[in-house]
């Protein structure tokens, strides 16, 4: 078995290597032309900056979207998230977008729901106090499975917004039209 020769470093391509004793000294080969066979294709210039004078969009909507979607979907998932329901409202976009109108409505109806569930279920809860502990107890649960109930519709109506549905919420969606359409 042989064993290798030493490590000798490269030399620059400008440069000759050493002649080795059995081989006449050749100088190395030109470096091939980017797109040769074995390497990589030679590179694409930059697009041009576009001209002086003419503003890009922030962004574009994409081919088939509704641009007042594309717009108001900030409105229309802030408008479940509670008190930011004011934004839509006070900003007046539920008045310029069907799409934040909608998903406002909506937020609404959830709202108004859960407000008298909740007047409704102490007051039963109250009353069933009044006459046995039990009655009380299951009765405050079921409110809690109401307000379990509530946070899901929430998600769902947040989930509908931001993927620019117009899909009712189940069980209570069509139910009141507060805003006009």
């Amino acid at each position: 078995m042989t064993t290798p020769p030493p490590y000798q470093p490269q030399p620059p391509y400008e440069q000759q290597p050493p002649a080795q004793p059995d081989q006449p000294a050749q100088p190395y080969a030109a470096t091939p032309a980017a797109g040769a066979p074995g390497y990589p294709p030679p590179a694409q210039p930059y697009a041009a900056a576009p001209a002086a004078g003419y503003p890009q969009a922030p962004y574009a909507a994409a081919p088939g979207v509704d641009p007042d979607i594309q717009a108001n979907k900030i409105h229309a998932v802030l408008a479940y998230l509670g008190i930011l329901i004011l934004v839509p409202l006070l900003s007046g976009t539920y008045k310029t977008s069907r799409f934040a109108r909608y998903h406002t409505n909506q937020a609404l109806t959830l709202i108004i729901f859960s407000i008298g569930a909740s007047i409704v279920f102490s007051i039963l809860g109250g009353i069933g106090l009044a006459i046995t502990w039990g009655l009380g107890v299951a009765l405050f649960g079921l409110y809690g499975l109401v307000a379990l109930a509530m946070w899901v519709l929430i998600i769902i109506g947040i989930v509908n917004a931001a993927g620019g549905k117009y899909k009712p919420l189940p069980v209570i969606g069509g139910k009141l039209n507060l805003l006009k359409m």
